[in-house]
């Protein structure tokens, strides 16, 4: 089922048998269109790509003290929870320079322990990823004030009457952060990552800001075997239909960086094909674009209505949304 917004999804299975209907339970989920990217950059500079996570307890703001906006758990954070922020943008790991870099500023809460896995580390950050969304790995040891000489210092000077810390994070204390994703994953494995500030019931602090996210920069694909693939490249890329909406037709465009297999279909919301604008076969390299008419297979005009396009090629599949209006 193509996903083009995000939103909940419900999902339920009939099937029949000697004209009898059997329904399967319902089961709900969230949904998101996603693009598999090879590198990621964001400053949070720009306000319009504050929907490329998702997540509670975290604002993309210009917080006092920063220089420009950054990622901010509240200030000071609760006690006893999760504050997660997830990249809804899944990366393709390549098999080398496949770093992922970050500054920020902690200031939680301190623990007595060495592991942050032990119950006396208290509040601790992290970072994690995934291969399936369900079961998350951390990326490199959890951390809290004590990881940075800067941030102890500051949570120190600052005590609160509980035990904690009244100390202010800024821009001046933000330190760099270079994880390395092969120690942790293949080279084409698909992940997602995510920030965690794990909080117990005891005391709190000021909090964690992430700034200046760079994910693998060098963007290097993985080539594959025997393909003749070249690393280095972008993935192919799917354009709006223009104009939208459209009477009698529209121009979809799309884009392939390397050789490779294309296919451009046209479905209704019912998963039925409706036109497929590009057979299946190999394009070099560059920008194409290909008008639809509003006609079916058959040469058969279509009713008004949403329709889906959808572009795939031998690793890559998106689709998007069109309305044709009469």
């Amino acid at each position: 089922m193509p996903v083009d917004a995000m939103g909940t999804v419900t999902a339920q299975v009939h099937s029949f048998v000697d004209g009898r209907i059997f329904r399967s339970p319902e089961r709900s989920g969230q949904v998101y269109p996603v693009d598999v990217v090879a590198a990621y950059m964001n400053d949070f500079s720009d306000n319009s790509r504050d929907l490329e996570f998702t997540g509670t307890g975290f604002q993309m703001t210009h917080y006092s003290g920063f220089v420009d906006r950054a990622m901010h758990s509240a200030h000071p954070y609760p006690v006893s929870s999760e504050v997660i922020m997830q990249l809804l943008r899944p990366i393709r790991v390549q098999d080398s320079a496949a770093t992922l870099q970050y500054s920020d500023v902690v200031l939680v809460e301190k623990g007595t322990a060495a592991s942050w896995t032990d119950p006396n580390f208290w509040d601790y950050v992290i970072v994690e990823g995934t291969l399936d969304g369900a079961n998350w790995v951390p990326l490199a040891p959890g951390y809290d004030s004590r990881a940075n000489p800067v941030w102890s210092s500051a949570y120190d000077n600052w005590p609160s009457g509980d035990g904690g810390s009244n100390a202010i994070g800024n821009g001046s204390m933000l330190i760099p952060h270079t994880i390395d994703l092969l120690d942790t994953f293949d080279p084409g494995d698909t992940i997602f990552i995510r920030f965690r500030l794990f909080s117990d019931p005891g005391v709190v602090a000021w909090g964690w800001a992430i700034d200046d996210i760079v994910i693998q920069p060098t963007g290097v694909g993985i080539a594959d075997e025997g393909s003749g693939g070249t690393p280095g490249m972008i993935l192919p890329a799917l354009g709006p239909n223009v104009p939208n909406p459209f009477n009698p037709s529209t121009e979809i465009s799309y884009s392939v960086p390397t050789r490779t297999r294309v296919e451009l279909v046209v479905y209704d919301l019912a998963g039925r094909m409706v036109k497929r604008l590009v057979n299946p076969r190999f394009r070099d390299p560059g920008e194409y674009r290909v008008e639809w008419d509003g006609r079916d297979d058959q040469g058969r005009a279509v009713s008004s209505g949403v329709y889906l396009y959808q572009l795939r090629t031998d690793e890559f599949e998106r689709t998007r949304k069109m309305t044709l209006l009469k």
